[in-house]
C-alpha cells in the first residue's frame, strides 16, 4: 500500500469520526428539545384544563342566575300526588300488636342454647369439595387413601318463593395402613362464618328491611309459616356483620363522590318510635333524617 492511499484512509476515517461526533451532538440537541417542548405541552394541556373547569362554573353560574331571573318562584307541586315526607308510600300501616312488639323494652341477654337443626323438609342441593386426586395417595406408603366419613355444614338459602338447605360435604381421607393423619378439602369462605344462613339469605334480609320496608318482626313470621325458627335478635346481627363488610364499598363511593364537581343532597325526615320514652315527659317518636347523595 503506498503512502497516498494510506493518507487517503486516514483521512477518510478521521472525517467519518468528525461526521460521527457532530451526528452525536447533534441528537443530544434535539432530545433536549424535545424534553422541552413536552414540559411546554403539558403546561399548556394544564392551562386548558384549568380554563375548561372554569368555563364549566361559569356555566353553571348563568344558569342559576336565568333560572333565577325567568324560572319559576314558587316551590308548590302542581299535583303532590306523594310528598317527601310519605316514604312508605302505598304500605299498610302497622298494627297495634305490631306496634307493642316493635316498642317492647329490650330484654336482659341470656344465654342462647344450641341452635335448632333446620327442618328436614326442606330441599337440600348438596355441594361435594373433595380433594385432588394427587392428594388422595398416601404421602409415606403411596397408597390410596380410604374415605372414613365428611364433614357436613348447612347454610339455609334463599331465591324468590325457595327456600332450600345448601348441604357442603367434605369427606375426609386417612391411611389405614400409616394412619399419619387426615387430610380434607378446607371450607370455602363464607358471608356469615359460624352461622347457618348463606349469603343469598342475607342479600334477601337486607332487600326486604331496606327497599320493600318489612321489618324484622314480620320477616319472622314470613319464616315462621315454612317451620324456620329465626328471630329477629339473631336476623339483626346477621345484618350488623353484613354491614361491616360493605364498609370498603362505602367508603369506595364517598372517595368517589368527593370527585364530583357539582354534588347534590337530599334530606328526608323519618318519625322512628323509640323503644323507651326519653325521661317522664319524653316522647316515644324522635324525628330521624336520611340523606342522599348523587354526584
Amino acid at each position: 500500500m503506498t503512502p497516498e492511499v494510506k493518507r487517503l484512509l486516514a483521512e477518510r476515517d478521521s472525517r467519518i469520526a468528525e461526521l460521527e461526533a457532530e451526528l452525536k451532538e447533534q441528537r443530544e440537541e434535539w432530545l433536549a428539545e424535545r424534553e422541552r417542548l413536552m414540559k411546554e405541552l403539558d403546561t399548556l394541556l394544564k392551562h386548558c384544563q384549568a380554563y375548561d373547569q372554569r368555563i364549566d362554573r361559569l356555566k353553571f353560574r348563568i344558569q342559576k342566575l336565568n333560572m333565577k331571573l325567568y324560572g319559576r318562584t314558587s316551590e308548590v307541586l302542581e299535583d303532590p300526588v306523594v310528598t317527601e315526607h310519605d316514604l312508605f308510600a302505598g304500605q299498610p300501616p302497622a298494627t297495634k300488636e305490631e306496634k307493642k312488639e316493635e316498642a317492647k323494652e329490650p330484654q336482659p341477654k341470656r344465654r342462647r342454647g344450641p341452635r335448632k337443626p333446620l327442618p328436614a323438609n326442606l330441599t337440600r342441593e348438596p355441594v361435594v369439595i373433595d380433594i385432588k386426586q394427587e392428594e388422595k395417595a398416601c404421602g409415606t406408603c403411596g397408597d390410596e387413601r380410604r374415605r372414613i366419613g365428611e364433614d357436613v355444614t348447612e347454610e339455609l338459602e334463599c331465591i324468590p318463593a325457595q327456600i332450600f338447605v345448601r348441604r357442603t360435604i367434605r369427606p375426609r381421607y386417612a391411611c389405614p395402613k400409616c394412619k399419619n393423619g387426615v387430610t380434607q378439602a378446607p371450607l370455602p369462605p363464607r358471608l356469615l362464618p359460624q352461622s347457618g344462613a348463606g349469603a343469598s339469605l342475607a342479600a334477601s334480609l337486607i332487600v326486604s328491611k331496606h327497599l320493600d320496608h318489612i321489618p324484622l318482626c314480620r320477616q319472622e313470621r314470613i319464616f315462621g309459616r315454612h317451620d324456620i325458627d329465626i328471630d329477629r335478635a339473631r336476623m339483626s346481627s346477621w345484618l350488623m356483620t353484613v354491614s361491616e363488610k360493605l364498609e370498603p364499598l362505602v367508603g369506595l363511593m364517598k372517595q368517589r363522590l368527593s370527585g364530583c364537581f357539582v354534588l347534590g343532597a337530599d334530606e328526608t325526615p323519618v318519625k322512628m318510635q323509640l323503644a323507651k320514652r326519653a325521661g317522664p315527659r319524653g316522647k316515644a317518636v324522635k324525628t330521624c333524617h336520611m340523606w342522599v347523595y348523587h354526584g
